[in-house]
């Protein structure tokens, strides 16, 4: 049973993330309709984005003055109050003011700047608001809700657009904030027990989450999925299958490094599966290993469904073009995969990053997985 601050922050964050989408297509709409620009129009993006990146470097140090739930409630509010400003700004223009488009930017660049500061809080205050061996599922229901508001938000958002006008949908967005901020009030931690000591917090600075990194091995590897993708298996050479199901005598020997991998893999009760996003799939080298799996289900050598079976499996993957929503396929076929070999599936983080490094700034997958690494860390 979901604690009921945690069920608070679920809904308020999901309706405030479906807002976000609503309010950047009523603003591409009333920047086109206003310049009839694309170049401005393609603004709106790359503006949100900026702000949104400029936010996480910032969003530190508000966290060593201001509680987490004072954190949310102050980014959403702020963001209600801006999203307020520019609905009424695009009521007066009416479309007929080309100095507007500049005022609507630097709204929609504070609004993103908040909302910045939101991603991170959140996900840092997960595990405060549900018990340990709840984490991995709530975790994964906050990711299904993100993944499934910004699959549907946008083509909702384009609807709603294109039958009510920006200027509904904008104060229907407005009004959306005004709920999510109350729900955000409403998960303000209780009252400590008055023998409880006050822990002075440690001390942080610009370097700590790079520090975090360092320290954190699972941190590392998600880290190092951008810059030497595949690595484990690369090292390796892992032929191609030559599928002999069907061939009396079954599969040859096969001189290579897979019966080393699978051995090692056998061998360790919890597996991460880790792969760029490749043309909306795994990696080669990763397909080459998954399918000699048929080879091994045939092999006398290994009782290998009845081992996988007893382990555990997550993925870990990081994709440049909405990855969170293109790189779902590919969780997917993870998913039957492990239920063919009949193999537990623990969970998955999507990180986003397309030059090495990128991923540093992806807060949501960097907490995820300091979150794995806590919890992987009590099952030992």
């Amino acid at each position: 049973m979901w604690h009921r601050r945690f069920l608070f922050l679920w809904a308020g964050q999901t309706l405030a993330n479906l807002g976000d989408i609503f309010y950047i297509v009523a603003f591409i709409s009333v920047v086109y309709a206003v310049s009839g620009s694309v170049m401005y129009t393609a603004f709106v993006p790359v503006v949100i984005l900026s702000a949104q990146s400029v936010s996480g470097l910032t969003a530190p140090l508000l966290f060593r003055r201001l509680s987490l739930p004072s954190m949310l409630v102050l980014s959403q509010a702020l963001k209600t109050c801006l999203l307020a400003a520019a609905a009424v700004l695009v009521d007066r223009t009416a479309g007929t003011n080309g100095q507007a488009i500049w005022l609507l930017l630097g709204l929609g660049g504070l609004i993103a700047f908040m909302d910045g500061w939101a991603n991170p809080a959140r996900n840092a205050l997960v595990p405060q608001l549900v018990e340990r061996e709840q984490l991995i599922r709530a975790n994964g229901l906050l990711a299904t809700s993100d993944q499934t508001v910004h699959f549907a938000g946008w083509a909702a958002g384009g609807l709603l657009v294109a039958f009510l006008g920006a200027s509904a949908v904008l104060w229907g967005t407005v009004a959306a904030y005004v709920l999510a901020s109350l729900a955000m009030l409403a998960i303000k931690p209780e009252k400590a027990a008055p023998d409880m000591a006050v822990v002075e917090p440690p001390q942080e600075n610009w370097l700590t989450g790079w520090k975090a990194i360092r320290d954190v091995p699972l941190l590392r590897q998600l880290v190092a999925l951008d810059v030497v993708m595949g690595v484990h298996l690369r090292e390796k050479n892992i032929l191609p299958i030559h599928d002999q199901r069907h061939v009396e005598g079954g599969f040859t020997a096969v001189a290579d490094d897979y019966d080393e991998v699978t051995e090692a893999v056998l061998a360790h009760d919890f597996l991460i599966f880790s792969t760029p996003i490749y043309w909306y799939g795994m990696s080669g080298y990763m397909k080459n290993y998954v399918d000699r799996w048929s080879q091994s289900l045939r092999d006398k050598r290994y009782a290998f469904k009845e081992s996988l079976g007893r382990k555990q499996a997550y993925v870990i993957t990081t994709g440049g073009d909405q990855p969170r929503i293109k790189g779902l396929p590919l969780i997917q076929q993870f998913q039957y995969v492990f239920s063919f070999v009949g193999m537990p599936y623990a969970g998955y983080i999507i990180g986003e990053g397309n030059q090495p490094g990128d991923v540093l700034a992806d807060m949501q997958a960097v907490a995820s997985a300091k979150q794995l690494n806590a919890w992987l860390k009590t099952e030992q």
